[in-house]
């Protein structure tokens, strides 16, 4: 039976690091952050987490949480001022945290998340400047949705190698200025009219076997 452990800690704390290796086959338990109302920062690379995750701090900014084990971010999450989402390596099959409540959202990177098939609606992800997907090797789909992402800069799908192509909603993208899906080998043509981006500065398609 795996362990659990409740962290303690004070409306003064701002920041929290959680050292995997300290705490290594223990979960800790939201119940220990209810106090930390002011709590932006949140680092607990590697670590479970289990409760109700509605106690963790509402002014939370930025969570890296890469090989996070859960399958998919709870809908009770406080995102209302997340800035960055750092879940690198996860095992996340759906993305599952309301959108509506990420307006603050800048940088999305599931990076390597393998069980990953398809990203959800993202229409609510105003603000999102930065979406990284690339090591997604199971990712076929994108959303039609990512074409609403006005702010949206770079879109990286390098090594998605079971994604097909790109939604032609992504031409909507005016700010997007970094495009890369190189080694993705199950993209055969380019149906994207990518001439009429015009923020597109580059587009990187390396190791892909375009047939059109």
């Amino acid at each position: 039976m795996i362990p659990f452990i409740e962290v303690r800690g004070s409306e003064k704390v701002q920041v929290l690091k959680v050292d995997r290796w300290t705490l290594k086959g223990v979960n800790l338990m939201t119940k220990g952050f209810k106090k930390m109302k002011n709590h932006r920062v949140l680092i607990i690379d590697k670590l479970h987490i289990s409760g109700d995750f509605e106690l963790l701090s509402k002014e939370l900014q930025w969570l890296p949480w890469k090989n996070c084990p859960l399958k998919f971010i709870p809908s009770n999450f406080p995102a209302k001022n997340l800035v960055v989402i750092d879940m690198r390596k996860c095992d996340i099959h759906d993305f599952g945290l309301d959108q509506q409540c990420c307006k603050s959202l800048k940088r999305l990177d599931l990076s390597d998340c393998k069980s990953l098939k398809i990203t959800p609606n993202i229409n609510g992800l105003q603000s999102l400047e930065f979406l990284l997907l690339n090591g997604c090797s199971s990712l076929r789909k994108i959303h039609p949705s990512i074409g609403n992402l006005c702010r949206l800069r770079l879109l990286n799908l390098r090594g998605c190698k079971k994604f097909m192509d790109p939604p032609s909603s992504i031409c909507q993208l005016k700010s997007l200025g970094w495009l890369v899906f190189s080694v993705c080998s199950s993209v055969k043509a380019l149906t994207v009219d990518f001439v009429v981006m015009p923020g597109l500065r580059t587009l990187c398609a390396l190791e892909i076997d375009i047939q059109q």
